[in-house]
């Protein structure tokens, strides 16, 4: 404005303190659950965002480092800027295997790690055992009681995780009390020699019988699991 002295006052108004929010780290968005970020500026009243981000609005960034930039106006005209990073993860993908899934005690399973897009993973054995670890490497674990393990496989690489799950079932030893003695005489008692297993549990048995000079008289093969103390050779 002029005055009768010839005199201009200009008011210089200083730039608005535009704030575009804290950096934000998340994990690789996908289809059925979208990793979303919403930016919002502050300090002004109104917001134009970069990379075709609208204020307030939810959208999915790009695998990677993203770098946003919001200008912000205030009432008097006046802009300002700021900028804020948001890093998207890749999610990893925890996979792994086992062998063997059952057996009886002690039962030893080897556990496979095929993840991808991790760098650490951390193995529960749910057996009071656990193992962490930077490497792919098999691992090995011993289950010396019967019962029912799940087992977990979480993979990470150090801001997002994935996890894989397997089920081991471990069953009571297997016990052997072959008789000493049997009478093949028909009389419905004893007549038949067999190993005497006991368990809940037996994957393959082999059963052959020989006389006192190494012949073999007996092999279970033949389809049948006793023997008679009749039948020689099939």
């Amino acid at each position: 404005s002029q005055n009768q002295n010839g005199t201009i006052t200009v008011t210089v108004n200083g730039l608005p303190n535009v704030n575009a929010g804290n950096d934000q780290q998340i994990c690789e968005p996908n289809p059925t659950s979208p990793s979303l970020v919403t930016l919002n500026g502050s300090g002004a009243i109104s917001y134009s965002w970069s990379g075709g981000v609208v204020d307030g609005t939810a959208f999915i960034p790009p695998t990677g480092v993203n770098t946003y930039t919001v200008s912000g106006t205030d009432a008097n005209g006046c802009i300002n800027t700021d900028q804020v990073v948001v890093t998207a993860y890749p999610l990893p993908v925890a996979n792994g295997s086992a062998s063997p899934i059952y057996g009886n005690i002690p039962l030893e399973v080897t556990f496979g790690n095929s993840s991808i897009l991790a760098n650490s993973y951390a193995w529960d054995f749910a057996d009071g055992n656990t193992l962490n670890t930077n490497t792919l490497s098999s691992a090995t674990n011993t289950y010396i009681n019967p019962g029912i393990y799940n087992v977990l496989l979480v993979a990470s690489n150090g801001i997002c995780y994935d996890t894989w799950t397997i089920q081991i079932e471990v069953l009571p030893p297997m016990i052997v009390t072959p008789p000493n003695v049997f009478t093949p005489n028909g009389d419905g008692l004893n007549d038949i020699f067999d190993p005497g297993f006991e368990g809940e549990f037996i994957g393959c048995v082999n059963f052959q019988i020989f006389d006192r000079w190494g012949e073999k008289v007996f092999d279970s093969n033949i389809g049948q699991y006793g023997w008679d103390g009749v039948t020689l050779r099939g």
